[in-house]
């Protein structure tokens, strides 16, 4: 039985709708997504979305710093390296987890699509709309205040 079916009746949940800015337990076929349920099996059976979403991250960090290490080495190694090697991630899946992190000077989100779904009757989640880009809100709330 799915792990939110025992902790939570169907009638509770169906229909609910959520935004969703990485993939989840649902999506096994996914390397990211296998990965995150073999770190997590002594936990439990099913890890959360939030629990999946942080090993994408991790991997993102990872590729942050290797970026960093390549450019600048060990010896000198500082915020400022790191921060450029973040500055290098373009279209980054974290195995899937992700549908495209990229980090730019002017927007540095690194996630900037997400996809709606929603809880079906049998405790399935469905794709209500998928990947699609948001908009940075903090340029538009920049060219707003102009």
């Amino acid at each position: 039985m799915h792990l939110l079916l025992k902790r939570v009746r169907f009638e509770v949940y169906a229909g609910y709708m959520g935004i969703l800015p990485s993939s989840v337990w649902f999506e096994k076929n996914l390397p990211g997504v296998k990965l995150s349920y073999e770190l997590f099996k002594k936990r439990g059976p099913i890890p959360n979305a939030t629990y999946i979403a942080a090993v994408g991250a991790c991997m993102v960090w990872v590729e942050a710093v290797k970026n960093a290490l390549n450019k600048v080495g060990y010896e000198k190694l500082d915020g400022q390296a790191i921060y450029d090697g973040y500055m290098q991630i373009k279209n980054f899946t974290a195995m899937g987890i992700f549908p495209g992190v990229s980090y730019f000077p002017g927007d540095q989100r690194g996630v900037s699509k997400i996809r709606i779904c929603r809880f079906e009757n049998d405790g399935s989640v469905s794709t209500v709309a998928d990947w699609f880009d948001v908009p940075h809100n903090l340029k538009l709330k920049a060219q707003e205040n102009k």
